[in-house]
């Protein structure tokens, strides 16, 4: 079941909001955002003439909504290209909870190291 409008009216503009932010330090990509029925993935594009599309999307966090709970789960991507539920804090009430943690990142999961924004 994909989100309610309004709830997709909301994680639009909270998700812009951190894509704003997070825009400047993302050195050579851009930061974007794609919606499937009731998960929101947030990942950088990066330009590589190597390849046909002319580019490659690295993925940063997903967030999905669970009907049954009300609740968002938060997920971070593997070096084996999993989602993995982030274990700090796996589930929160809203989106804007949700994206504060992506934002923090506070175990290097999502953004990774280079691009702390802390200091």
């Amino acid at each position: 079941m994909a989100l309610s409008k309004d709830m997709l009216d909301d994680c639009k503009s909270a998700v812009l909001k951190l894509l704003e932010r997070r825009q400047k330090y993302a050195i050579k990509a851009k930061v974007d955002y794609r919606i499937k029925n009731q998960s929101i993935e947030v990942f950088e594009r990066h330009h590589d003439e190597t390849l046909t599309k002319g580019y490659f999307d690295y993925s940063v966090a997903k967030i999905t909504f669970v009907n049954t709970t009300q609740q968002w789960k938060i997920y971070w991507m593997r070096g084996s290209l999993r989602w993995t539920s982030y274990r700090r804090v796996s589930q929160v009430a809203t989106i804007h909870e949700a994206l504060t943690v992506i934002d923090a990142d506070e175990d290097r999961l999502f953004w990774g190291i280079a691009c702390d924004v802390t200091t």
